[in-house]
């Protein structure tokens, strides 16, 4: 263990003020937890959304309980996470919420991803859109339209395709070809 270089100061009694000051951040302990570049220890304060990074220079406050990095001041790295110390679930709640990336925006998620607009439409746009699930892909809809230059739906194994009606028109040719093909 490194010793501390200045020693934390004493808990303040009711009284007291708490007592600012600035550090840089040495190394990250665990998750919400550093040790200071002078050797003292503190944590990331509740409201400190910012997570502190080795090389960020912070404002500290020394509470009752613990030295509190209060806010990053200086960003010492390139890359920011937002996080809040102790909490398992954080929500945003607004009007209106917009996420805005310049070149990428990503999602990631461990579990389950659920995206529900209750009375409202989900669009998605894009030049290339595309869509993978490992195992099943199932959709559900009242009606369902698709407009398309070209369409290729390849099954390796089974193609089923079953209505009360169908209708299959095409403007110039309709080909079928198979080894045996079944109508009736």
């Amino acid at each position: 263990m490194i010793p501390c270089l200045h020693p934390s100061p004493a808990r303040l009694s009711d009284g007291d003020l708490p007592q600012w000051s600035e550090a840089d951040i040495a190394h990250a302990l665990d998750a919400d937890r550093f040790r200071l570049g002078d050797g003292r220890h503190a944590r990331q304060a509740a409201s400190c959304l910012l997570r502190p990074e080795p090389g960020d220079w912070v404002l500290l406050m020394q509470g009752r309980r613990a030295l509190y990095v209060m806010a990053v001041l200086e960003r010492g790295t390139s890359t920011a996470q937002l996080a809040v110390p102790g909490a398992d679930t954080v929500q945003l709640a607004a009007q209106a919420l917009e996420l805005v990336a310049g070149q990428r925006l990503g999602l990631g998620c461990l579990g389950d991803v659920d995206i529900t607009s209750a009375h409202g439409t989900v669009a998605l746009q894009a030049r290339h859109l595309l869509s993978h699930a490992s195992e099943t892909q199932v959709q559900t809809a009242r009606h369902w339209v698709a407009q398309v230059e070209q369409a290729l739906v390849q099954a390796s194994a089974l193609l089923h395709l079953q209505a009360e009606q169908g209708l299959v028109t095409a403007k110039a040719d309709l080909k079928l070809d198979a080894e045996r093909i079944s109508l009736g």
